[in-house]
């Protein structure tokens, strides 16, 4: 039974061109690694979006937009990436019980609605 990980998939950036790093960019160069507890998840969170040089696009569920928004360490940090001008994309389903998450995530990224969407590993 499913426990609450987060699976990240981890790419070796050296044998990547210096263009843009996003979650799961190329299947030849990937693993999966599940990660457990939610200060482990911060953490490797915050190691993958501070090595984006481009743009992050997010696809995630819509019971994930409001632990994005409390995770203060991961919301801290995307608005700083938008101030030097990292694009972030996300793409969720937005409900009337996430919508005022979603408000806030609009202050850091372009927000696209798609409904019945779901996260990439639920």
């Amino acid at each position: 039974m499913w426990k609450g990980g987060y699976v990240v998939p981890l790419v070796n950036i050296n044998n990547l061109p210096r263009v843009n790093l996003v979650l799961g960019l190329e299947k030849s160069n990937t693993r999966t690694e599940i990660i457990y507890g939610t200060q482990n998840i911060i953490k490797r969170t915050l190691q993958r979006v501070s090595a984006t040089i481009k743009k992050i696009d997010v696809c995630i569920s819509s019971a994930a937009v409001k632990g994005t928004v409390k995770a203060e360490p991961i919301f801290k940090k995307t608005l700083r990436l938008k101030d030097i001008g990292i694009k972030i994309r996300d793409i969720t389903e937005i409900t009337k019980h996430n919508l005022p998450y979603c408000k806030t995530l609009m202050l850091t990224a372009e927000f696209r609605h798609m409904d019945g969407i779901r996260g990439i590993f639920q």
